[in-house]
């Protein structure tokens, strides 16, 4: 049952990457939007999460490699201006959901102990399925990491996104084909890629 459940994941993944890769733009906006505007080629001067690595000192953290050298061919870029996102509401913090408006943003930690174990189990289908199957790895950001307004991104508890997908696709093994996504949901972060909750 879990089989089918996980194929069933994959399957609605691959739909929606499909539609982010062809360039087709999301449906119009109606009432179920979520509350961001863009603004017109104004830059607020905040940086992406991207920019940084999480310093909060969880020492579960770990690198894929410890010599710093980035073998993941993921880059990670800042929004251009014109994909700002702002907001004039004020946040506040339920549970584990970061609420704006009527937006709920589920909070990442990285858990390098996690990310090492899911790296592991990938390598080991992906080795044994080597010369039959073609095995896939993607690190799906949550909308946190991709549609929180820019201006709110510091304030935010948890892990820098862009460098976990680097650190986790990092760690796939040579029978693995990656697909990095944090990049190319960020050039569509102003369309409605997430429902208004994770």
């Amino acid at each position: 049952m879990l089989l089918i459940a996980a194929a069933a994941l994959v399957v609605a993944i691959l739909a929606i990457c499909t539609d982010i890769f062809s360039g087709k733009k999301a449906p119009d906006k109606d009432a179920d939007t979520p509350p961001v505007t863009q603004t017109d080629g104004e830059n607020t001067g905040d940086t992406q999460s991207g920019d940084k690595q999480d310093t909060t000192g969880d020492t579960d953290n770990t690198d894929a490699d410890k010599s710093g050298e980035d073998k993941s061919g993921v880059t990670t870029t800042k929004p251009a201006s014109s994909n700002v996102i702002t907001t004039s509401d004020k946040p506040y913090q339920s549970g584990g959901v970061y609420v704006v408006g009527s937006a709920g943003y589920e909070m990442y930690n990285y858990v390098g102990s996690l990310a090492e174990k899911y790296q592991s189990t990938v390598n080991a289908v992906a080795d044994s399925l080597s010369g039959v199957s073609q095995v896939y790895a993607m690190a799906i950001p949550l909308s946190s990491g991709i549609t929180l307004p820019d201006e709110l991104f510091s304030d935010i508890p948890g892990s820098d996104q862009a460098q976990a997908e680097k650190d986790i696709l990092a760690g796939m093994g040579q029978n693995v084909k990656t697909i990095p996504l944090h990049d190319v949901m960020m050039s569509h972060r102003t369309e409605y890629i997430y429902f208004r909750t994770d």
